[in-house]
């Protein structure tokens, strides 16, 4: 009986001291570790914000405490950095694709004014045209939301309004 009690002991310290050096082991090589999923999981990125990300995670994964917690929110910068560079791709593209802010609203106004020119005489036609001109010259040749073409239509727009007060009140002066 004595001697697989001696085995049992010896065994066991054995394993343990076995145990504390791989735990020493395994703690010595944890800072590596992390450096190296940092750098994997940064290079998933595109190239403009790898520095700004590398910084990043190097102190997120500094301020965690314990070393299996460093390595477990390591392991999970690379699942993160390729989601990020999925997104930042679709910006991308979609950026590329995008037209300039009003554009469509340009053109429509744009439209209409010289539908609307044509159909004026051609003394009240130049009249029109001078007026635009103006307008254009007051904006510097901006264009956006506030356009020289905005500012004539919105101009325009009162004009008409005002006219058509005159008329009413002529209207009803008269009747």
């Amino acid at each position: 009986m004595g001697a697989p009690v001696t085995t049992l002991v010896a065994g066991s310290i054995l394993i343990a001291a076995f145990s504390r050096q791989l735990a020493d082991e395994f703690k010595a090589w944890t800072p590596w570790l992390v450096r190296k999923l940092v750098a994997f999981a940064v290079r998933r990125l595109p190239a403009d914000r790898q520095e700004r990300y590398s910084e990043e995670w190097t102190s997120y994964i500094e301020e965690i405490p314990g070393e299996i917690g460093k390595i477990l929110a390591a392991l999970t910068l690379p699942l993160g950095a390729m989601a990020m560079r999925i997104e930042f791709r679709r910006k991308a593209r979609a950026a590329a694709n995008a037209k300039p802010p009003y554009q469509w609203q340009f053109w429509l106004r744009r439209l209409l004014w010289r539908n609307f020119l044509r159909s004026l005489p051609a003394e009240e036609k130049e009249r029109h045209i001078q007026w635009a001109r103006h307008c254009f010259a007051a904006t510097n040749g901006e264009t956006g939301s506030m356009s020289a073409l905005s500012i004539y239509i919105r101009e325009f727009a009162q004009m008409v309004r005002a006219r058509n007060s005159l008329k009413e009140d002529a209207d009803h002066k008269s009747a």
